[in-house]
């Protein structure tokens, strides 16, 4: 039974972007480091994309973080370097949304004996699909590291790793 490593929407908006922060580039290095972990494991890697189309604006999501981030096809919306050497046509999954319905998908069909999840925002689609992940596979470790999740807004990533924790998601 292998390892899976999400990342989540770790793509240029929420970096360098419209939507980017310090706390967001500060875990580059460390999510690389750890994607070759799991490559040299020959573990499983997931990436989790979060895309938008022009109508975003007048979407829910839109009307409440009225910021065009994430459009499809756009420099903004494509997994930042140097992690986007890792993706392919099978292990990236695009999600209208916080959380992947792509993800639950893949998850009720194969089975891992541990799942981390790491990327951004911790706080929004980190949290949400961490607990997809639980919720379809509630018999495995599923896990965050700190050091490889950031957010805009301290206060709602600790409570974030609060309900997760919750959960029974380990954070470490």
């Amino acid at each position: 039974m292998k390892k899976l490593l999400i990342i989540v929407d770790y793509q240029n908006d929420f970096v360098k972007g419209v939507l980017g922060s310090k706390q967001a580039i500060k875990i580059r290095t460390p999510i690389c480091k750890e994607i070759e972990k799991y490559v040299k494991n020959k573990d499983q890697i997931i990436f989790l994309q979060d895309t938008h189309d022009k109508k975003y604006l007048w979407s829910i999501e839109g009307k409440n973080l009225p910021i065009k981030h994430a459009i499809k096809g756009s420099k903004g919306w494509e997994i930042c370097e140097p992690l986007n050497q890792y993706v392919t046509k099978s292990n990236c999954y695009n999600k209208p949304t916080f959380g992947s319905l792509k993800l639950v998908d893949y998850l009720t069909k194969y089975k891992f004996e541990s799942i981390q999840v790491c990327g951004l925002l911790t706080n929004m689609c980190v949290i949400v699909n961490a607990i997809i992940a639980q919720t379809c596979q509630p018999n495995t470790k599923i896990f965050i590291n700190k050091k490889l999740v950031a957010s805009n807004n301290k206060i709602l990533e600790e409570a974030a790793f609060k309900i997760l924790k919750n959960l029974f998601i380990n954070i470490i």
